[in-house]
């Protein structure tokens, strides 16, 4: 298409798309006033109708209130119009905004009526009695209205019923209606409230028509008679200024738009002139400044600047991709270069492998060394399996090569093999697998560290543990012998006093022996049970004793805190008297076991009650002191809490940090070297413990131990 056509072609359907984007707006335009107007309309009459129900609610509740009221029941039976007239009287309707009441009995006879129209002729409801008969056959209230000589009146209308039932299920007791006249007053009122132009007018005459253009809003309502038929017709009608002005802006906005598309078009016109101006200028600087961006554009049309375009831009993108190549080919070399100087000076083994045939395609300057390969010898001769020990090439086959295609990386211990001595060299390798574009894994590749030295330190520290372990276990036993030692004169004075018990009674039966022949057994039972309860006595000191000094096994199972405790009070019971100090024992019955070695165990308490009979000897010898036990259940926690209070000389606060450290101590030279409490902290710490000391000079001390149940 020629350069002059499309000129004129453009233009014309330039024109006509202005042309018909004008009758849409148009149409839109009037289909959104109407829209608008309706809107408005229906908010009219929804407020309309609100207030008329309002205004009629008084009636409404009048007749609602006064017809189920025992009171009422009572007038209408016993026939006490002065209870009616002291009751109904103007000021109810007043109150009330009606103009007359009226009450009739079921049979239809008037029972009390009264009005504020001073007229006469209202004595009785301008109904027959049929009429009211028929109201009432379906429903308990009814609502019409009907024209008077005094104008349009409003009825309401209900049944009368006992204050008990005000879903009015009972047969009715009588009628009830009150009225308000619809008189000019009336309906200058209504029209105040509403805002309207409000007529009452025969349901024949025609009825008003609202106009959009002009903002008049106009409805009606129809009021009914008492038989339902329409009676009389309440038009209403107001002009909402709002829609008048949204039409006249609606008109400045056409005008507006049909001056903005003539200046559109005039500018569309001008630009056009330039078609055939600019293309040539853009050629012409692409060609003098080398830059193919000024025809971007250009060369995408379909015109005779457009194949000029297209032909100088593909001279342009031909020399840039060649210029980019070169480019990309340098960095990629130098990116290659710096890589493998990388490989090459990193410490680590680095490695590449065929994942078809296992052969190694590559190893760096580190990766020959620890494996004997020779600089200039040729890695592609090997395989994997060459460089590895035979345990570690049964592991590939089994699990590393395996993961690394499965997972994508495996990631663990293995060992490299020198190729010339056929030492091992244990390393930590991360070794991944590469995939195809078909999916298929095509290289394996690793980094490996050399982990030799990191196995020795392990090796030395694990010896050192074992050595460490064995010396700590010397010295609880060491401390257990010197316990048991300190506590040889009072286990040999708990022993000597039932094996005394026990001598006396054996002399006392051979006397009785000798001297009577003819004895029975059963007269020396009294005797024999004595001795065999301080026979017990002596085995139970002498097994606890045994327990104590007996070696930790470091064998952990179900131990009970009670039996524990029970053991340590037997061996340390006579020095604790000795010294005037009083033991308190508060251990909750059926404590869970604890998972413990029980030698390790007695040793802390054993140390911690030791500890506490020194401060309480400490702080005075002639008065002596308490030591308190105490042992619960946590559920919370789960642990069996267990907490030995003194009355000694306390623990100043700067030392209650240091308690546990070892060979710290307050005592002097010859009273203790420091570790008791160091391998108390240690013992329960391997019982998965937590241990707390609390401490204030000459107050006393408590130590707070804590250990999970099995």
């Amino acid at each position: 298409m020629r350069v002059q056509t499309k000129l004129f072609v453009s233009l014309f359907l330039i024109t006509m798309a202005f042309i018909i984007a004008f009758f849409i707006y148009l149409g839109f335009e009037q289909k959104r006033l109407n829209l608008l107007f309706d809107e408005r309309k229906k908010e009219e009459m929804l407020v309309f109708d609100k207030i008329l129900e309002l205004k009629g609610g008084s009636l409404k509740t009048l007749a609602f209130d006064y017809t189920y009221w025992d009171e009422m029941i009572n007038f209408l039976v016993n026939n006490d119009r002065a209870w009616a007239e002291k009751t109904i009287d103007t000021g109810v309707l007043l109150n009330y905004s009606a103009n007359a009441i009226w009450i009739y009995k079921t049979d239809l006879t008037q029972a009390y009526s009264i009005n504020n129209l001073k007229d006469a002729n209202l004595k009785d409801i301008p109904l027959s009695g049929d009429t009211i008969n028929n109201l009432f056959l379906k429903e308990r209230f009814c609502h019409f209205f009907i024209n008077t000589s005094w104008g349009l009146m409003e009825i309401r209308g209900a049944t009368v019923h006992p204050t008990a039932d005000a879903e009015r299920k009972t047969p009715p007791q009588g009628y009830f209606f009150v009225c308000r006249l619809w008189n000019n007053d009336y309906i200058s009122e209504l029209a105040t409230a509403t805002g309207n132009t409000i007529a009452i007018t025969p349901v024949s005459e025609k009825q008003p028509v609202s106009n959009a253009k002009i903002g008049l809003i106009a409805f009606s309502k129809i009021l009914t008679g008492w038989d339902k038929s329409p009676l009389m017709r309440l038009n209403a009608s107001i002009k909402a200024k709002s829609i008048k002005y949204s039409n006249e802006l609606s008109k400045k906005q056409l005008f507006l738009f049909l001056i903005f598309a003539g200046i559109i078009l005039i500018f569309i016109f001008l630009s056009l002139r330039h078609w055939v101006n600019v293309p040539l200028k853009l050629i012409s600087a692409a060609l003098s400044k080398n830059d193919i961006t000024c025809i971007d554009n250009l060369q995408k049309e379909k015109t005779e600047f457009g194949d000029i375009s297209r032909l100088i831009f593909k001279f342009f993108k031909q020399k840039e991709e060649l210029n980019h190549e070169i480019s990309e080919h340098k960095k990629i070399e130098e990116a290659q270069r710096q890589l493998v100087a990388i490989i090459e000076a990193t410490p680590d083994f680095v490695g590449f492998a065929d994942a078809k045939d296992k052969h190694i395609i590559y190893v760096n300057k580190a990766g020959r060394k620890m494996c004997g390969i020779g600089n200039d010898e040729d890695v592609t001769k090997l395989k994997i399996y060459d460089v590895h020990p035979e345990w570690t090439n049964k592991m590939f086959a089994e699990e590393i090569l395996p993961a690394a295609v499965r997972d994508g990386t495996w990631t663990g211990e293995c060992a490299f093999l020198d190729i010339r001595d056929r030492h091992e060299i244990p390393v930590l390798m991360v070794l991944s697998s590469h995939k195809a574009s078909n999916g298929e894994v095509e290289v394996f590749s690793t980094i490996s560290r050399n982990i030799t030295e990191r196995k020795k330190t392990e090796e030395e520290l694990r010896t050192a543990y074992d050595k460490l372990k064995q010396t700590q276990i010397q010295l609880i036993q060491s401390a257990k012998m010197s316990g048991v030692g300190s506590l040889a004169a009072g286990v040999a004075h708990e022993i000597n006093n039932p094996l005394t018990g026990v001598l006396n009674n054996v002399q006392l039966i051979k006397m009785s022996i000798a001297e009577n022949k003819d004895f029975n057994v059963g007269d020396f039972k009294e005797l024999l049970d004595s001795m065999e309860e301080s026979a017990q006595r002596c085995v139970n000191i002498t097994r606890a004793l045994l327990d104590f000094g007996r070696p930790s096994k470091g064998i952990f199972q179900p131990v009970s805190i009670k039996e524990t405790i029970g053991k340590i009070l037997i061996l340390i019971r006579h020095e604790l008297e000795m010294g005037n100090i009083k033991i308190e024992r508060e251990i909750e019955p059926n404590l869970p076991e604890i998972k413990a070695d029980s030698q390790l165990l007695q040793q802390a308490i054993f140390d911690i009650v030791s500890n506490a009979r020194w401060a309480i000897q400490k702080k005075s010898k002639e008065e002596g002191g308490v030591i308190t036990i105490k042992a619960c259940y946590e559920p919370n926690k789960d642990t069996v809490d267990i907490s030995i209070s003194d009355t000694g000389i306390g623990i100043p606060e700067e030392n209650l940090k240091r308690v546990f450290e070892p060979f710290f101590t307050t005592k002097g030279v010859g009273e203790g070297s420091g570790l008791g409490l160091f391998m108390v902290y240690n013992i329960i710490k391997e019982h998965k413990g937590n241990i707390e000391v609390e401490s204030k000079p000459n107050q006393g001390t408590t130590f707070k131990i804590s250990l999970p149940v099995v």
